[in-house]
């Protein structure tokens, strides 16, 4: 609560900043207004409107750290914030593992579970994607070296949503490379996202259904989601516009 109020008063500060930010944002804004409005609607209110208040109070800080330190320099704030995440949770499962591994042998660092580790370090992988332009000296060799440290933990925490994921944003990030690239560096990183892509489809061809689920460390059902999938499709039919808060 104490942030949020420091938020507003940092908006407040920096009004004229932020009538202009929230007018280039009126998607963000309108997706805003949606999620109080639920809580009409929902099947829990209580829930909802706590959550609805907890989403507009994150937008009003990012909105205050924006507005203080351009959008820019907020990327990269953010960025380097994930970095040393990344770090700390390393540093976390290689001196203190009893801490940063989990019972059944995945990596969660200092997060809760193996999935939050996962989820963290794709986002981290975002920052570094936007961050990475522009960039020299040492601030340039941190953001090249977190890629790899963000992909290990990926791989070590054995989430399959954020590891299939991760390969995606690789790919596209090669990809993105390649298009903006000078002529003569383009044969090498084309080169690079081909072997790639030829080697993810190479594995994954290569091996049966059971083994790929095997090696995300799921089963054929998903642990039990393909089962649970009819039941939310029935419900979503039921209320495909407003959904349930």
């Amino acid at each position: 609560g104490f942030a949020y109020l420091v938020a507003i008063a940092g908006i407040v500060v920096e009004r004229k900043t932020a009538i202009r930010l929230m007018r280039a944002s009126l998607p963000l804004i309108l997706i805003l207004v949606i999620a109080g409005l639920s809580t009409l609607w929902s099947d829990a209110p209580g829930i909802a409107a706590r959550r609805s208040i907890a989403l507009l109070g994150t937008s009003l800080v990012a909105l205050s750290l924006v507005c203080r330190l351009g959008l820019k320099g907020f990327i990269e704030t953010i960025g380097l914030l994930f970095m040393l995440v990344a770090a700390w949770s390393a540093a976390l499962i290689v001196l203190l593992p009893e801490y940063g591994i989990t019972p059944d042998r995945g990596w969660k660092g200092f997060f809760e579970n193996k999935n939050e580790l996962g989820l963290n370090m794709v986002l981290g992988m975002v920052m570094f994607s936007c961050v990475g332009d522009g960039s020299h000296g040492i601030r340039r060799i941190f953001q090249i070296a977190a890629l790899p440290l963000f992909l290990v933990l990926v791989i070590g925490s054995g989430s399959a949503t954020s590891f299939i994921v991760a390969v995606t944003l690789a790919l596209l990030f090669l990809l993105a490379l390649w298009s903006r690239a000078r002529q003569s560096a383009k044969p090498a990183l084309l080169g690079a996202l081909v072997l790639s892509a030829a080697a993810l489809a190479a594995i994954l061809s290569g091996i049966g259904q059971n083994e790929a689920f095997g090696a995300l460390g799921r089963d054929a059902t998903l642990t039990g989601r393909m089962e649970i999938w009819p039941r939310i499709i029935d419900a979503i039919g039921a209320r495909p516009l407003l959904g349930y808060g």
